[in-house]
């Protein structure tokens, strides 16, 4: 099944970072690992990897978890969808 949102009234942080993405134009969100304590987000846009903004680690782990959850993705096996 298809589920359709509406990004305006949404609370989740991970919508916001799509539809930030979305507004550049941007094709990919990467979420790396910086620092021990630190994430990177950058966004591919035109082809070009840009940087984005960065991330406390708890911040982007909850990040992390909410767009596992969206996509439908287990957790403890990210590389097969549920």
């Amino acid at each position: 099944d298809v589920a359709y949102v509406d990004f305006k009234t949404s609370n989740s942080p991970a919508l916001d970072l799509v539809a930030r993405a979305i507004s550049l134009r941007a094709t990919d969100i990467h979420i790396d690992p910086d620092e021990p304590d630190l994430y990177r987000i950058r966004m591919r846009i035109d082809g070009i990897i840009a940087p984005y903004c960065s991330l406390d680690r708890s911040v982007a782990e909850h990040l992390i978890h909410q767009c596992l959850t969206l996509a439908k993705v287990g957790h403890a096996d990210p590389f097969r969808p549920r």
